[in-house]
């Protein structure tokens, strides 16, 4: 099997946390701050460059500005664009097509730490299946978790109102539904 490729924008806690789980479960790494993302995606051309060859770009960047360095981005139908805020639903990520969230439920403080922290860690994931193998990943252990948080719960999801049960993540607001 060939090793994936990320490309995670957002050098700080969270993105240093994915990158070297993800590296150490023998993916292909490239780790950038978002300032340096935006900043290098000013013609069509940089963005493409930016996108091409990988097959995840991961945004781990503050909740406010996944919306502006999404939009910058310009990805073929084969990359998935996700990022890993619990408080955004998938929306945020057009234009682009192959979209997911992948929100660990643990502090990440820092990337070692964080990185540790991933590998036994609870995800809600959502949109795109290939944000399973994000998981699979970051818990070489076997002991991290994931779950479908459906997209009407996305929005409640990090208030506090959806629970962790052995069948998912149930919203508050849609246990009676589900």
């Amino acid at each position: 099997m060939t090793a994936q490729r990320v490309r995670i924008i957002g050098a700080g806690k969270a993105g240093g946390s994915f990158a070297s789980a993800l590296d150490q479960a023998g993916w292909s790494v490239d780790l950038v701050s978002h300032e340096q993302f935006v900043d290098a995606t000013t013609a069509l051309e940089a963005r493409r460059a930016r996108s091409d060859q990988v097959d995840l770009l991961l945004i781990c960047v503050p909740d406010p500005v996944v919306a502006q360095v999404a939009s910058v981005i310009v990805a073929d139908e084969s990359v998935v664009v996700a990022h890993c805020a619990g408080s955004l639903g998938l929306e945020v990520l057009a234009p682009s097509t192959r979209v997911a969230s992948v929100h660990p439920l643990v502090a990440l403080a820092d990337s070692e730490r964080g990185s540790k922290a991933l590998q036994g860690a609870w995800f809600a994931v959502s949109g795109d299946p290939f944000a399973t193998s994000v998981v699979t990943a970051c818990s070489a252990c076997g002991r991290g978790r994931s779950s479908q948080v459906s997209r009407r719960c996305c929005a409640c999801f990090k208030s506090s109102r959806c629970a962790a049960r052995p069948s998912g993540f149930h919203c508050e607001r849609y246990w009676s539904a589900s």
